[in-house]
């Protein structure tokens, strides 16, 4: 007998209605084309007692009216009965039984996400290895997460173990304003960061910065106020000088860390008019040694023809310090004193490294293990080119020229610019743009920064910087 079904259960299917045939004698299905399959093979489990069928895509669709008998006789042999799925069933169905089970789960799942989602569960060790493989913002903003962090950022145990991100020195950009606010930029990330110092930064400092420290130094009258601070973990002194002489009309700080010890040097060189004549300058030598926590007595010799205080650096024991030449102030040499000089007998004019460049803004860096000089070059105390030199014995090279596109980008370039390096980076930013190019002597590549996010506001503001590497591991 023919009998036509519609579609029911949990079928999707369209409703069209098919007329299928059954066999009373015979476990099996006939649609009415008379192509048959047996029940236990073709029929979908998880729809038996549904009314529907998933035939094979080659005999056609239909729809059945299945054996009860058959139907429960399959239920029993594709699912057997689980006693613990029974009781499972039954401790489901008690209200009291489940809340009890909710309360647990959520227990457990919170336990679980605090423990997979938080360093605390962490031994210290542990934590800082996992810091280590952060960059360097990261786990500077680590420091705000928790307590746990703050200390470990903290503490100058975490050292950063990637010779890459040692290597590239970040730069502190601020304006002429007193404010502890400025930018940093990291040359890895390509990204500038809001920072704040842990004080007041004055544009008449002088600044000098080595293996994670920066010495900033201020002169009032015949005092100096010293600064000696890491940024990363905001760590800082504070030193202070009595001079006992007259008012130097131009001075520079040298400072350098001892990696080893950590123990640092700080030098500066001071340069004041004598009275009995006009071609003649005092220069004053002041060494501070952290390792005995004192001055050492200062080095004052009188130079004729030629003034000090432009820039100087710490290289190997011996302070290597810029000389301009008297009624030529772009006419420069170099002089060299050893800072473990206990007798004081020296003639610094001996020294002396003639620099064959008419240069405004003469720097002074060390990089790679070599004395670096930039400097610009043109008429009229207004530089028309930025060039870079490295000393080789008594001899400057020229490493590389700042190219004319790069050079036009600065804008209308005053006659005074910044420039400071460190690791393999050399940066150099005119003063009345936030513009800042970077120059890499591994590479010998130039390139910009990331665009700043601030711009210049008036037509006053000035801004300037320096670069330092970041450290963590190292406090003053």
């Amino acid at each position: 007998m023919n009998i036509g079904y519609p579609v029911y259960g949990n079928s999707e299917w369209d409703g069209y209605h098919y007329s299928c045939g059954s066999d009373e004698d015979a476990p099996n299905l006939f649609l009415a084309g008379g192509a048959s399959w047996s029940y236990d093979y073709d029929f979908a489990h998880s729809r038996i007692g549904t009314g529907v069928f998933i035939p094979k895509l080659d005999q056609g669709t239909g729809v059945f009216h299945p054996k009860l008998e058959l139907v429960e006789k399959t239920k029993q042999e594709s699912n057997p009965v689980n006693p613990d799925r029974v009781e499972q069933e039954r401790y489901l169905g008690d209200p009291n039984r489940v809340a009890q089970k909710c309360n647990l789960a959520n227990a457990s799942r919170v336990d679980q996400e605090s423990n997979t989602s938080s360093l605390d569960s962490l031994p210290d060790e542990l934590q800082e290895l996992v810091l280590t493989f952060l960059p360097l913002s990261s786990i500077i903003g680590s420091s705000c997460v928790c307590k746990k962090s703050k200390q470990i950022v903290l503490s100058g145990k975490l050292r950063i173990n990637s010779a890459e991100r040692l290597s590239k020195p970040w730069y502190f950009m601020f304006k002429n304003f007193d404010d502890p606010l400025g930018n940093i930029y990291d040359p890895l990330q390509r990204h500038w960061y809001d920072f704040k110092f842990p004080f007041t930064i004055k544009h008449t400092w002088k600044f000098a910065a080595s293996s994670g420290l920066i010495c900033m130094m201020e002169e009032t009258d015949c005092n100096f106020e010293i600064y000696i601070c890491n940024p990363m973990t905001r760590k800082h002194i504070k030193l202070e000088k009595h001079l006992g002489a007259p008012e130097s009309t131009y001075s520079s700080l040298a400072f350098s860390v001892n990696k080893p010890s950590n123990a640092y040097t700080i030098a500066i060189v001071r340069s004041w008019q004598a009275q009995e004549s006009f071609t003649h300058w005092n220069t004053s030598i002041h060494i501070y040694n952290s390792e005995k926590m004192m001055w050492l007595s200062p080095f004052v010799e009188t130079l004729s023809g030629w003034r000090a205080g432009c820039d100087s650096i710490i290289v190997d024991g011996a302070l290597y310090f810029v000389v301009t030449k008297i009624g030529l102030t772009n006419c420069h040499a170099l002089l060299r004193y050893n800072l473990d000089n206990s007798s004081h007998n020296c003639n610094l004019i001996k020294t002396l490294t003639p620099i064959p460049f008419s240069l405004t803004c003469v720097r002074l860096m060390y990089l790679q293990n070599r004395i670096v000089m930039v400097g610009g070059l043109g008429s009229h105390d207004v530089p028309e080119k930025i060039g870079i030199w490295q000393l080789k014995g008594a001899e400057w090279e020229e490493v590389s020229w700042v190219p004319d596109t790069f050079f036009q980008g600065f804008g209308e370039i005053d006659d005074v610019f910044a420039s400071s390096g460190a690791g393999d980076l050399i940066y150099i930013q005119a003063y009345g743009s936030t513009s800042v190019l970077i120059f890499d002597m591994k590479s010998e590549v130039w390139k910009w920064c990331q665009k700043r996010p601030l711009c210049r506001r008036y037509a006053l503001e000035l801004f300037s910087g320096f670069c330092f590497e970041p450290r963590l591991d190292i406090s003053p």
